[in-house]
């Protein structure tokens, strides 16, 4: 598996190298000034293409290129020579170690080329509409040319695993300096409209939605031997879907932002029946204003917004007036 995978990223690498490196700052007809155009996004003009469980919306404009590596595509703008986009599929779980060890490889394996990206920033985040977290992972440096002249460069990897966590895809984007496009927002829109479409195993959910209903059916079955003037005092065990769903609010709390219900609705998404969900928010121990504040931190790194326009943001994503209040205050606003 480390093989495969480490022969995957130095594929992917000195392929990125060979577009850049075999060129020099005189050939590649880059632009001198900083006023640059915004490449805009079509849902309407794209193309899918599925990765390890996860489609993604290419614009048309993009011209894919085949790799030796059946995991891993390639996409340059028609009017550039050099490499703005990939994808390639990864195996096994996704985590901040198997992240950094990426990032080391690529690095490592980019012939010299890629030497200078060390201060790498790490971001937890996910998409607004389908609440699908990733991992945003970004630096800039110089790209070692060919003529040993330098390159100034942008590099940002997403790493996005499927729901059975068994697989998922690196996607990767460098803005050059010099370019006639700024795809800032493109990519931006291309991560907002991705698509996961494996399920999650369900063996144990189903379980625990059987022991839930035992759990009901005796107990109202035990109701009718038991006086209504006896009420029980005390706290009923949490079921196997229970605990399940808790264990999954906290994992997605670690690594990102949740309203109540909003992170209610992102465990229904998983499977979770809304009372497995509720328990699992309500048991959760999160301070819902401090999520407020990690949300609007979020936004504000993506984009920009007024302050009226954030907390309108956050109030959509379900948190409360006074929990966005707080946490648009907290950002400085």
């Amino acid at each position: 598996m480390k093989l495969f995978k480490t022969i995957g990223i130095a594929m992917l690498a000195i392929s990125i190298c060979t577009g850049c490196t075999n060129n020099t700052n005189d050939n590649l007809n880059l632009n001198s000034t900083d006023d640059l155009e915004e490449r805009k996004f079509d849902i309407d003009s794209t193309t899918e293409y599925k990765v390890a469980d996860i489609k993604f919306k290419i614009p048309d404009y993009f011209d894919i290129e085949d790799t030796d590596d059946p995991d891993i595509k390639q996409f340059f703008d028609n009017n550039s020579k050099l490499p703005i986009l990939s994808l390639q599929k990864g195996d096994g779980t996704l985590s901040d170690d198997t992240i950094d060890e990426y990032i080391n490889d690529f690095v490592n394996s980019s012939d010299g080329a890629f030497n200078n990206f060390t201060n790498f920033t790490s971001v937890a985040e996910k998409t607004k509409t389908s609440r699908i977290p990733y991992t945003r992972v970004y630096a800039d440096g110089d790209i070692v040319l060919k003529d040993n002249s330098k390159l100034n460069a942008d590099l940002t990897f997403y790493f996005i695993s499927n729901n059975k966590k068994d697989k998922f895809v690196v996607f990767m984007y460098i803005q050059y300096d010099g370019l006639k496009y700024d795809y800032e927002y493109m990519v931006h829109q291309i991560i907002q409209n991705i698509e996961v479409t494996d399920k999650k195993n369900t063996d144990e959910k189903e379980d625990a939605t059987n022991n839930t209903s035992n759990s009901t059916t005796n107990s109202s079955n035990n109701s009718s031997d038991t006086p209504t003037t006896t009420p029980s005092t005390s706290t009923p065990s949490p079921t196997t879907g229970e605990k399940n769903a808790l264990r999954s609010a906290r994992e997605y709390l670690s690594f990102s932002a949740f309203s109540y219900t909003g992170l209610i609705h992102q465990l229904e998404y998983e499977g979770y029946s809304t009372e497995e969900a509720t328990y699992a928010a309500d048991n959760c121990n999160a301070n819902w204003n401090e999520q407020a504040a990690k949300s609007a931190k979020e936004y504000l790194d993506m984009s920009s917004f007024s302050r009226q326009e954030l907390i309108n943001q956050l109030i959509y994503e379900g948190y409360t007036q006074e929990q966005a209040e707080y946490g648009v205050t907290q950002n400085g606003y």
